[in-house]
């Protein structure tokens, strides 16, 4: 089932080199930037779906410290002012630390990711959810985003990010 993607184009050029500067260089602002064009050019789209919260894609532990910040989160917490939603961290978290996903080829993507998430215990079960991830590319994360949080009785609508592959 293929969900609604709000993105700002494919990842190539300016904005392969964006998401680059972000994640590898920490360079936050293209986060702020990123937002502010994504609430710009989707507000519409994204109010047609009525979403309730915002889930950014979790970095491992270890990798958000060695980071030191999760680039999804970053931009989810920017895009909640322009939409006026929540960012819910609370919801899932990575829990097993794999290959970084930019390495491997598309098949290979949906392996490495399977099984890395877990869904922690929350008593409300969250309707409408947007993910927020920096790229999507083989779609592999959002997958088993989707698959993790939907077992736990969580429904994704939707996912944002800066650009995708496709």
């Amino acid at each position: 089932e293929r969900l609604p993607l709000f993105a700002l184009g494919d990842h190539l050029g300016p904005l392969q080199q964006a998401v680059i500067a972000l994640k590898y260089h920490h360079v936050r602002r293209v986060a702020t930037w990123a937002s502010a064009e994504l609430v710009a050019r989707q507000k519409v789209r994204v109010a047609d779906l009525s979403p309730n919260a915002l889930v950014p894609a979790p970095l491992h532990a270890g990798r958000e410290y060695f980071r030191g910040f999760n680039q999804a989160e970053l931009l989810a917490d920017h895009l909640s002012k322009g939409l006026d939603l929540d960012v819910r961290c609370d919801l899932v978290i990575r829990k097993k630390h794999r290959r970084v996903q930019s390495r491997l080829s598309g098949a290979r993507r949906y392996a490495n990711v399977r099984g890395v998430f877990e869904a922690l215990p929350c008593l409300e079960k969250v309707e409408r959810i947007l993910i927020v991830d920096d790229v999507v590319t083989s779609g592999a994360t959002v997958k088993e985003l989707t698959r993790v949080l939907s077992e736990a009785g969580h429904q994704v609508i939707g996912v944002m990010a800066i650009a995708h592959r496709g």
